[in-house]
């Protein structure tokens, strides 16, 4: 009877201890809005939503959970509730990483959102999605 309680607990610590454990991303979906970049640690100065059209400029920071494993980073901005613009990068300063970043120029005033995606052979895959406003 020894031998059979023995049996089974270790036929039991041994389908938990080896059961896979899921690891999660200690990144989140999330698009961030700043006016400057630092392209060495990938972070914003003066992050906000609000920002002047002089000089206009906005710093873009995607994070995402999964790599982005070399694909493009797409993003669609709209100003006023109509499509803006749609930019496409194809070279990200960290092409194998969770974190993009860049800034472009907007000199109209209004408001402004911004929808991002990672572009895969199966699709455009949604990341996180945000809104600012030019004054």
């Amino acid at each position: 009877m020894k031998l059979l309680k023995l049996t089974i607990l270790s036929s039991l610590l041994l389908v938990l201890f080896s059961c896979k454990k899921k690891e999660t991303s200690p990144y989140t979906d999330k698009i961030t809005f700043g006016t400057s970049v630092n392209y060495t640690d990938f972070t914003l100065g003066g992050e906000g939503s609000s920002f002047s059209v002089t000089p206009g400029n906005v710093a873009f920071r995607l994070e995402s959970s999964e790599d982005f494993n070399g694909n493009p980073v797409k993003f669609v901005i709209k100003k006023d509730g109509i499509t803006y613009s749609t930019d496409i990068y194809t070279n990200n300063p960290k092409p194998t990483g969770h974190i993009f970043i860049t800034t472009k120029n907007y000199a109209l005033r209004g408001s402004y959102s911004v929808s991002a995606y990672i572009q895969k052979s199966s699709g455009d895959q949604s990341v996180a999605s945000g809104s600012f406003q030019m004054n």
